[in-house]
Order: structure tokens, then sequence, then C-alpha cells
């Protein structure tokens, strides 16, 4: 996915693990997009991302577990029909603009403990 972001940059977890941080300036397309199960020794997620414009994930299918703990969106997201087929967690995720979950399916546990939704 660093191929699609703007920026790129570093933060550090409570643990002290560091961790990239992808920045989207660009409005992102996912919609209808399959992302696969990664596995457990690839450090890949949307966690603490930050996207700067409009962002459809509709239709996009989750494999594996979705993480976007702590990300912001700036403006609209869509997540219309799109399939969680693990967990997904949205916890600490900052909603600025429209929040779209229309027909969404989470086929397991969903965590948005702690977001802030301005619209839905």
């Amino acid at each position: 996915m660093e191929k699609f972001a703007d920026k790129t940059e570093y933060y550090y977890t409570d643990k002290g693990d560091k961790k990239i941080k992808l920045i989207f300036r660009e409005r992102i397309n996912f919609s209808g997009f399959i992302f696969p199960e990664i596995p457990e020794n690839v450090d890949f997620t949307f966690n603490s991302a930050v996207f700067e414009n409009e962002t459809d994930f509709s239709y996009a299918k989750f494999e594996g577990k979705a993480k976007f703990r702590g990300s912001v969106f700036k403006h609209d997201v869509k997540f219309r029909n799109a399939e969680f087929k693990d967990e997904a967690d949205f916890s600490r995720v900052t909603f600025e603009g429209e929040a779209n979950f229309t027909d969404a399916v989470f086929r397991q546990d969903a965590n948005f403990e702690e977001s802030v939704l301005n619209r839905m």
C-alpha cells in the first residue's frame, strides 16, 4: 500500500515498536479491491493512516483482519457493500466527513471503541 500513499512517516507504539504511518493526500478509490489476508510476519496495516481527501472502499473485500486503529478520515469515506471476513478494528478512528457503511457485512467482531463519527 505504500505505493498508493503520497507520504510515509514513522511513529512508535506504546511498546516502542517503530511503525509506518501512511498519508494519502489525493482522492483514493479502493472500490472493489480485494485485500488479501496478510501473514502475521508482514507488517502492513492502515493503523494511524491519514486520508486527506475522499476515500472509497465500496465493494472492497477484506479477507483478513482490517486494521484502521487510530486512522483519520478528513473527508467522506465509503465502505458501502464492503465485506469484512475477519475482525475489523476501527477503534480510535476519527471520521471528520460522512462515514457510509451502508450494507457493509462484518462476519467477525467490529470494534469502533473511542471512535469519533461526525456524520454517518
